[in-house]
């Protein structure tokens, strides 16, 4: 232990938390989070994200990035994905799509990675799912 005066007082810091190397595919943030290949395919997801669309990341890695959209919100979605470079980021809000059909608000970041992949991390601005007509209103 150190003591004020002593030549190593103060320069002792405290780990926060362990940092792992780990090369796994799997993410390990707990920010709800997808990863999709070029074209579409949802190759990756985490607990969180599973958890907010209702669903289990088996069930999620099975399904493609536009069953994650309401039909009026995909064009552009999709859009603005094909435009992205690598390291190019787009933020927007949308409405997320969850397995049970309903839909929950969420602002969406989706990163282009290096590799041709998407990093998309979902925030939710709505708590409770809601079902959406087919045709979604004008927006004002």
């Amino acid at each position: 232990m150190c003591r004020p005066g002593s030549a190593f007082f103060g320069r002792h810091g405290t780990i926060l938390a362990p940092v792992s190397c780990n090369s796994s595919p799997e993410i390990r943030i707990p920010k709800p989070t997808l990863i999709v290949n070029r074209a579409g395919q949802i190759i990756s997801a985490n607990d969180a994200a599973a958890a907010l669309m209702r669903s289990t990341r088996a069930e999620l890695q099975s399904m493609h990035i536009r069953d994650t959209f309401h039909p009026d919100e995909l064009p552009e979605g999709e859009a603005g994905l094909r435009e992205l470079k690598p390291g190019d980021e787009i933020q927007f809000e949308r409405w997320l799509r969850c397995c049970d059909k309903r839909y929950v608000r969420i602002e969406a970041r989706d990163r282009m990675l290096g590799d041709e992949r998407y990093r998309i991390t979902l925030r939710p601005l709505s708590t409770e799912p809601v079902d959406l007509p087919p045709r979604l209103p004008p927006a004002a």
